[in-house]
């Protein structure tokens, strides 16, 4: 007991780096830095897709020197699936700040890239820190959709002055089991059901149609075969480095893609710390967030200008 408190205060501590740092990056740019915005796909070896937060705030994390290894310009993702050749060298790369040191899971896993050898695979190191895309409701996998007034980091990330229902009462980030485990045995066990669930859904489609969906029945319905949360820690795709408030932390339902009229992306907060999880706040204060927390309240906390001023914990 004693070692897992010292490891959440540690947890603690990362997070309040990434609120320093998130400050310190709009002090300097006058925004925040967004995350992935590009709807469609170009064919290999152009690609489009966006490196994450991550990257874009090493230099406010005392980790500039790394930017070196990233060549302007090169995306992360060439297709859905694969990623291009040139950020093979920057795949395991790695920092202090990215992983809670709770985690019980292996911090790498093989991820598919593109380039001489399509069937070519190299290790990813993954992050369980996760920024914050907004309720759940109507977030779509393509971020650019999300509405404005939603999560903090979602569709064309402004500044500092989004947050209209206080920077003290909107989430920032927050944390992530790593998503390497396969499913658990039993539904009981849903904690360790960490996979990303490809769940076909039709219906819904352009701004509607999912906010009542039970993605947990509907995993157990089809259960994830792949797909992991919190890898790469250099993607900006809300499913490696974002999470939504759809469910309460440790829910247990896996992170669910949901395929269907429009490509849905639910990606919930997990940690191994005893009844709940870590979150940092617009102010870059850090909260403990209890796993018996009100829906209501942990979606509202959720969005940067709903008109729900809701104080956390």
């Amino acid at each position: 007991m004693a070692r897992e408190a010292a490891r959440r205060t540690q947890c603690n501590n990362n997070l309040h780096q990434y609120g320093i740092a998130l400050h310190n990056y709009h002090d300097t740019y006058n925004a925040l830095p967004g995350m992935e915005v590009i709807t469609t796909w170009a064919a290999y070896p152009t690609g489009n897709t966006d490196v994450s937060i991550h990257v874009r705030i090493l230099p406010f994390i005392e980790q500039g020197a790394m930017l070196q290894s990233f060549s302007p310009g090169i995306p992360v993702y060439t297709d859905r699936s694969g990623m291009h050749e040139d950020v093979i060298p920057i795949l395991e790369l790695r920092f202090g700040l990215l992983q809670c040191p709770s985690e019980s899971e292996p911090r790498t896993q093989l991820t598919g890239t593109r380039g001489p050898d399509p069937d070519y695979y190299r290790n990813a190191v993954g992050t369980n820190y996760v920024f914050c895309n907004g309720s759940g409701i109507n977030a779509f996998y393509e971020i650019g959709a999300v509405e404005p007034y939603d999560g903090l980091f979602s569709r064309k990330t402004g500044g500092m002055e989004q947050m209209n229902d206080g920077t003290s009462n909107t989430l920032a980030a927050s944390e992530t089991l790593l998503g390497f485990s396969t499913s658990p045995g039993a539904v009981q066990d849903r904690k360790a059901w960490r996979r990303i669930a490809f769940v076909d859904q039709a219906g819904g489609g352009g701004t509607s149609g999912y906010e009542n969906i039970d993605l947990l029945a509907a995993a157990i319905a089809s259960p994830p075969t792949g797909g992991s949360r919190g890898f790469p820690w250099i993607s900006s795709r809300g499913t490696a480095t974002g999470f939504s408030a759809y469910y309460t932390p440790n829910y247990g339902a896996p992170g669910n893609w949901i395929r269907g009229a429009a490509n849905s992306n639910y990606n919930f907060t997990s940690s191994n710390h005893l009844g709940g999880v870590n979150a940092c706040y617009g102010d870059g204060s850090v909260h403990f967030i209890s796993d018996n927390i009100a829906l209501d309240i942990w979606r509202a906390m959720s969005t940067c200008g709903g008109g729900e001023s809701v104080a956390g914990p």
